[in-house]
């Protein structure tokens, strides 16, 4: 066992913070939030599929996102996109939320309108 002075162990400790990676001590300090990538607002889109991406931070709260078209019923999605399908031309709004492990959401939550031809 080594035997360090006061000095000597701050010393270490000091050499330990500064190469740690920093996105480990980002990522467990990142305040939850929410982004929706694409489609963008007002985006056009031919034919009748759209992927929905979005970004999520969720910091450090177990839970997973929901996701609806319009006033469509809501779909469960553990990944950062959703593809759907089916759409119908005109005007569309997605809405992505955080909820925790129970379903409830936690206020994180945000919607854009596009438009299918």
């Amino acid at each position: 066992m080594m035997n360090l002075s006061k000095r000597g162990f701050a010393a270490l400790i000091g050499v330990i913070l500064l190469t740690a990676p920093m996105g480990a001590v980002a990522a467990s300090a990142a305040e939850p939030s929410l982004h929706i990538m694409s489609p963008k607002a007002d985006e056009v889109i031919k034919g009748d599929a759209v992927t929905i991406e979005w970004m999520v931070e969720m910091g450090g709260t177990p839970g997973h996102v929901h996701v609806k078209i319009d006033d469509g019923r809501p779909m469960v999605a553990h990944a950062n996109s959703k593809k759907l399908t089916g759409l119908k031309p005109g005007k569309h709004t997605v809405t992505v939320w955080v909820v925790d492990a129970d379903h409830q959401p936690i206020g994180l939550e945000e919607s854009v309108t596009f438009t299918i031809e």
